[in-house]
């Protein structure tokens, strides 16, 4: 942690509580429909004003600081289309396993974006951060709105959703990293109903999860992947056993998240599950602020 900064900024995780991917598209993307959902497990962001170059700094040897991190990247686009006049230093203290599925490059942008908005005083609004953060991934606009949000095309056209009840989260990764390239070529793509997953969220407003159709929030990754990493189906298996409402694989994984009403309940799964080397997390629904 730096000893002095000008803001300080968490950076949340998202899982995603069902997601369908429905066709390849010409332009070699795919259309998916998903909920994000943010919860409160996040990386911290800290902001300094200097005067010279940009600067990237991460308590993690494994996260690059170069231009292939999307925090560089998202300083750039911003002093392009706003010409921003200052120039700052971002420590990234990083608690997100990278490639994941949990979104923590993404959130990280976004957090960049919104930092040097406020930091500046540029006066953006929400959605037009939101439109740039489209520019640098596809779900990075979703956390420029947190909460519960339906994403459509590529993930980054948002659509806000009502509060998905409290709850709470057990993570599980196991340490493997799934290429998103990989897990997109080796789906099986079929058509899927629509409204399938946008149905389920009006049921949201009830404020109970156990009112909520679980059943209807799959993931189109989970085939390929499961069939490729045995252990992640096993994880997911364990979770029902100690006491998930529902459980699911993370985008294109690796990590699978499990639903508790109680914390106590969430804690004991934990206890029964985790293994050395693997990353194992109790954490909470996170609503939009």
């Amino acid at each position: 942690m730096p000893t002095s900064y000008d803001l300080r900024l968490a950076s949340h995780a998202k899982i995603n509580l069902g997601l369908s991917v429905l066709r390849k598209r010409k332009d070699g993307y795919h259309d998916i429909q998903t909920i994000f959902q943010e919860i409160a497990f996040h990386d911290t962001l800290y902001f300094r004003k200097r005067s010279g170059a940009f600067s990237l700094t991460t308590d993690t040897a494994d996260l690059p600081t170069g231009d292939d991190n999307l925090v560089f990247q998202a300083v750039r686009l911003l002093k392009k289309h706003t010409g921003c006049p200052g120039t700052v230093a971002i420590h990234i203290e990083k608690r997100i396993p990278l490639g994941a599925g949990l979104g923590g490059g993404s959130s990280n942008a976004a957090a960049t974006l919104t930092g040097l908005n406020r930091l500046f005083q540029l006066g953006l609004s929400q959605q037009r951060l939101a439109c740039l953060g489209a520019e640098l991934g596809s779900d990075v606009a979703f956390f420029l709105y947190g909460g519960t949000a339906l994403g459509t095309g590529r993930g980054e056209q948002i659509h806000l959703l009502p509060n998905f009840p409290d709850a709470w989260i057990v993570l599980i990764n196991p340490g493997i990293h799934v290429s998103s390239a990989w897990a997109y070529k080796n789906i099986n793509l079929k058509l899927t109903n629509s409204q399938s997953i946008f149905s389920v969220s009006r049921q949201f407003k009830t404020g109970d999860i156990t009112e909520i159709s679980f059943e209807r929030l799959e993931n189109g990754f989970e085939e390929p992947v499961m069939e490729r990493y045995p252990i992640i189906r096993s994880i997911k298996a364990q979770l029902y056993e100690h006491g998930a409402e529902w459980a699911l694989m993370s985008g294109s994984g690796s990590t699978v998240f499990g639903i508790f009403r109680k914390e106590d309940i969430a804690e004991e799964a934990l206890r029964h599950i985790e293994r050395t080397n693997w990353l194992g997390v109790v954490t909470r629904i996170h609503h939009r602020e």
